[in-house]
């Protein structure tokens, strides 16, 4: 099996734009994500309470990859990135992408 990765994407709406981003995430941006080749999964998140608070990115995604050469998928999705629909909901000024590569096998609770 291919090795799998996380890309872990942190955003925020613009302001007074939270409804729109919201729908272009879900219903436009995510599902373009996942046409992309070695994208599996995506899943979306708000933060609802920190400690100590935090006053950066409200929103998370959550993309499962799996490629044998992660180089070559970032540059496809490089490459992708123009074909992809855009919004000004989006605050890109806060945006943060960051790749993590498994280190293990995911683990679940045993049942008791």
């Amino acid at each position: 099996m291919p090795p799998r990765f996380l890309q872990i994407v942190s955003t925020q709406p613009s302001p007074d734009a939270e409804p729109e981003f919201n729908d272009w995430y879900e219903n436009t941006h995510v599902p373009e994500v996942l046409r992309m080749p070695g994208f599996l999964t995506g899943q979306r998140f708000r933060l609802v309470d920190s400690v100590p608070p935090f006053d950066g990115p409200q929103y998370l995604a959550v993309y499962e990859i799996e490629s044998d050469d992660i180089d070559a998928t970032l540059r496809t999705v490089i490459e992708m990135a123009p074909g992809r629909t855009k919004s000004q909901s989006i605050d890109t000024t806060v945006s943060i992408v960051r790749m993590y590569e498994a280190l293990g096998p995911q683990q679940r609770r045993a049942d008791s």
